[in-house]
């Protein structure tokens, strides 16, 4: 009920805001369906505006599903980063009204949501798409030299006892203040397909 006052009020504004203005854009998608957001609502609304300039994975669907797990803002990394304010980097906060935004487009889903990722393999493109892109790119995406870029092979297979001892004592993901990890805990089923990899020599 809460989301749908939220994005009804937005409407309001919307209508009332002069034609072309910046309010009048940034809202002029955002529509009340059962208090859902579609992903174009939610990519012209927020991700677009406040996130591409860092982020140019926002763009794809397929992408933002992986960061989010389909209705509970309270364990999507997506949610996470942007309600502890950590997101958008450099940037404010985002307002209340745009985090029910991107409450309501994980709660509701998206018109067509990503399908389902492809069966877990011991081999690196298995493992990027359930562990490094899921759980770890969130912050080790290059954006700091404090810590380990591990968006490609050769920066995981160079940081690899690393990512292995911190996975393995379960450090990482971290938690947030609120003692929420900042990104989804990889399975048992996960970790025992690393150290496999890791076990055959890491082969690309």
């Amino acid at each position: 009920m809460k989301i749908k006052l939220i994005i009804m009020s937005l409407l309001i504004l919307n209508a009332c805001a002069p034609s072309g203005t910046k309010e009048n854009e940034l809202f002029q998608d955002v529509t009340l369906i059962s208090g859902t957001v579609a992903f174009d609502t939610l990519k012209r609304t927020i991700l677009v505006p406040q996130c591409l300039r860092c982020h140019s994975w926002v763009q794809d669907e397929a992408q933002v599903g992986i960061r989010v797990v389909p209705g509970s803002p309270a364990t999507s990394p997506l949610y996470l980063q942007v309600q502890s304010g950590r997101m958008p980097q450099g940037g404010p906060a985002l307002s209340s009204n745009q985090l029910a935004i991107v409450e309501a487009y994980i709660k509701g889903g998206s018109d067509n949501p990503p399908p389902p990722p492809p069966p877990l393999t011991a081999t690196y493109s298995s493992l990027k798409i359930h562990l490094f892109d899921r759980s770890c790119t969130g912050c080790h995406n290059g954006e700091s030299q404090r810590i380990p870029d591990l968006r490609n092979y050769q920066n995981v297979v160079r940081h690899i006892d690393d990512v292995v001892s911190e996975i393995d004592i379960g450090s990482m993901p971290p938690l947030d203040r609120q003692g929420n990890p900042r990104a989804p805990l990889p399975s048992v089923e996960v970790i025992n397909a690393l150290h496999l990899w890791v076990d055959n020599g890491m082969p690309q």
